[in-house]
């Protein structure tokens, strides 16, 4: 599965599209709508380690790092935090629900891909697989997809957690 934007009118929306292989070729349908599309700009430079205060994350869970990650990644392109909530300007989102705004599904397309409620489950509910090469690229592409730049410190530190748990 993956991910296609169109757009209508003046907005870019996103939709989860399927393939299907057939004899005569493949086809893709539209599985579901994901949400209108935002592009926040890069506004801040700020490094992991500074936002998450130094805290020791090798002795920290793999949701609550997922969290830092998507927390700093929402910090680095103008979002402020409020009990819970990012807000730019008018959009304010509430990522403990999945990325909502006003109780609807958004998307952020930040860095190579785009970060909704869709790519934050892919991550959290990422099965490796019996070859440690081909599950570090999958899980690597898991990130890039969701728009998440990742230290590379952190990412060993993950897949470490998701290897050694399988």
């Amino acid at each position: 599965m993956f991910i296609r934007t169109k757009k209508i009118k003046k907005f870019e929306y996103a939709y989860k599209v399927k393939n299907k292989w057939t004899k005569n070729g493949t086809r893709q349908k539209i599985v579901g709508y994901l949400g209108r599309i935002h592009k926040p700009e890069k506004t801040r430079d700020v490094s992991f380690d500074d936002f998450t205060k130094k805290k020791n994350i090798s002795k920290t869970s793999f949701r609550e790092i997922i969290d830092y990650l998507i927390k700093w990644e929402l910090h680095k392109h103008g979002f402020n935090e409020n009990n819970g909530k990012f807000k730019q300007k008018k959009l304010v989102l509430d990522v403990k629900d999945g990325i909502t705004s006003r109780k609807r599904d958004v998307v952020l397309g930040i860095n190579e891909g785009f970060l909704c409620s869709e790519t934050i489950k892919k991550i959290l509910n990422f099965k490796p697989e019996d070859d440690e090469e081909d599950t570090g690229f999958k899980l690597a592409n898991v990130f890039v997809d969701a728009g998440v730049k990742i230290p590379n410190n952190v990412f060993i530190i993950l897949f470490e957690r998701k290897f050694k748990s399988f």
